[in-house]
């Protein structure tokens, strides 16, 4: 549990590093548009997603919100952590856009080398609200992430059919 809790904490300390920007974070804004189609899978509690079509299934997660912004963390010692950020105050049924730099965002961190982890930032995707109470915030989410290596590299990842259902 304590790597977990120290592995989570690491998770939300690389989201507040990131640029955060003032936008508008309403449902009805164009970017963030009520539910389509795209969200037609099912899921693990508390943490499931594929990455480049291997499934993850996170037996451990937690979140937290702060600033009204809601974080899901799901870390794993040898394989790495998602964190996905989006309004505290999302509601069910609304799809936010994904984007870096910014407060909707999710994050990828690589573990395979712990001494210098890769962490890939998301370029596209969305987050669907199902549930967001006192009790549990629960939804489904997809991303294209990327990482810029220090050669100047690009290197992207897939995260489909992703879901989380925590207790808060």
């Amino acid at each position: 549990m304590k790597k977990f809790t120290y592995l989570a904490f690491l998770g939300i300390m690389a989201f507040g590093a990131c640029k955060k920007a003032e936008i508008d974070m309403d449902a009805s804004n164009s970017s963030n548009s009520s539910a389509s189609n795209d969200f037609g899978w099912n899921g693990e509690a508390p943490f499931s997603v594929k990455n480049n079509g291997t499934y993850y299934h996170g037996t451990t997660a937690a979140t937290a919100s702060s600033n009204g912004v809601q974080v899901v963390v799901s870390m794993d010692s040898t394989i790495g952590g998602y964190t996905i950020a989006f309004p505290a105050t999302a509601t069910p049924g609304s799809t936010y856009s994904l984007v870096s730099n910014d407060t909707r965002s999710i994050i990828y961190t690589n573990f395979e080398n712990i001494q210098f982890p890769k962490v890939f930032m998301s370029s596209t995707g969305k987050v669907r609200i199902v549930q967001n109470d006192n009790q549990f915030v629960s939804g489904y989410f997809y991303a294209t992430v990327k990482m810029v290596d220090t050669s100047g590299m690009v290197n992207t990842r897939s995260l489909t059919e992703g879901y989380f259902k925590v207790a808060k």
